[in-house]
């Protein structure tokens, strides 16, 4: 959980484009993206497929290069960084990927695996960095029985606890965890959740959660992001975010979780699921708002379809909405 929201961010990201040449125009994916994350704070990000989560992720560790925009982990900007001194500040930040049995070698046992980035990273001699590796998988519940197996020999839920023991292994500043939990079950998921929760609060660690499960979203953030089409259409807390959403995609994107809540509700006056038209991974509109063509409340208004709203054109409290006519969703009930 974040402690001290007036300390330096652990990771600032600021104006952050990206853009794939091999597309003639050069659209770009991510489009002016801006956040902070602090120390033993978890940033959530939800959206559709498509909407550039993967892509956001891959950015901030800097799997390959940023078109536009600053990515500063503390007093390094990462998008100048190269070569021989990226290498060095990698230990620094750390990903879990969302396929467990595709990020781990097969042919290597876990206590390899684990030692690998001490290794990598030339932390500590051979005896330290084998003690270190057996220390942190001892703090996720694998014993000394689990040190040579391969992965092909570890359930789901156990491969995942590996690849983010070799996560914090370095003792990371940040970790950009991309749905780490999606392919397991779901009992697998709470003890994956709760032990991240753990060794967040153990090492006062920062986390970027991709995520497209809202109700772990609502679980496990202290603040979300809502990405459309590669910007960031709503943020604020998860607490603000699921009780007053206010942009109509965010009210859309959180009628169609399921919710077991629902299911049982006595109260005829709840919003339903709101079902959008349109083409989910439509391109970005050259001009006014992105949303514009789906959204259930625009009613051709010209201000809609003329210019893009300000990603603040909502702000209170930390809350911010890019929406020209923000909560009209809600006060309908959900009827557009």
């Amino acid at each position: 959980m974040m402690t001290d929201t007036a300390t330096r961010p652990v990771l600032s990201v600021h104006g952050l484009k990206k853009s794939y040449s091999s597309r003639s125009d050069g659209y770009a994916v991510l489009d002016g993206i801006s956040f902070d994350v602090h120390r033993g704070e978890t940033l959530g990000v939800v959206g559709e497929s498509g909407c550039g989560k993967s892509t956001l992720a891959r950015a901030i560790m800097r799997l390959g290069d940023v078109t536009a925009g600053s990515i500063t982990l503390g007093d390094e900007e990462l998008t100048e960084a190269a070569g021989g001194r990226l290498r060095r500040l990698r230990h620094r930040f750390q990903m879990v990927f969302q396929d467990p049995f595709g990020s781990l070698d097969p042919r290597m046992t876990v206590l390899q695996l684990v030692e690998q980035p001490l290794a990598v990273h030339q932390l500590g001699d051979r005896t330290e960095r084998h003690a270190r590796a057996i220390e942190i998988l001892s703090q996720l519940g694998l014993d000394e029985s689990f040190h040579d197996r391969v992965p092909s020999r570890l359930s789901g839920g156990q491969r995942q606890r590996v690849a983010i023991a070799r996560a914090l292994v370095t003792r990371p500043e940040l970790i950009v965890l991309d749905e780490p939990v999606s392919a397991l079950d779901v009992s697998v998921q709470a003890q994956v959740l709760n032990l991240l929760r753990e060794e967040q609060e153990r090492l006062d660690l920062a986390y970027i959660f991709i995520v497209h499960d809202l109700s772990v979203a609502e679980y496990f953030c202290d603040r979300i992001v809502v990405l459309y089409l590669g910007r960031v259409v709503e943020s604020g807390t998860a607490q603000e975010l699921f009780s007053n959403p206010q942009h109509p995609y965010t009210v859309s994107l959180f009628s169609a979780a399921p919710d077991p809540r629902r299911a049982v509700s006595t109260d005829d006056s709840a919003p339903g699921r709101i079902v959008l038209h349109g083409e989910p991974q439509a391109r970005r509109p050259e001009q006014g708002c992105p949303f514009a063509s789906r959204c259930p409340v625009r009613h051709d208004r010209p201000l809609c379809v003329e210019k893009a709203p300000a990603p603040d054109a909502y702000s209170v409290d930390g809350h911010n909405a890019a929406c020209h006519f923000p909560g009209e969703l809600k006060a309908a009930g959900g009827r557009g």
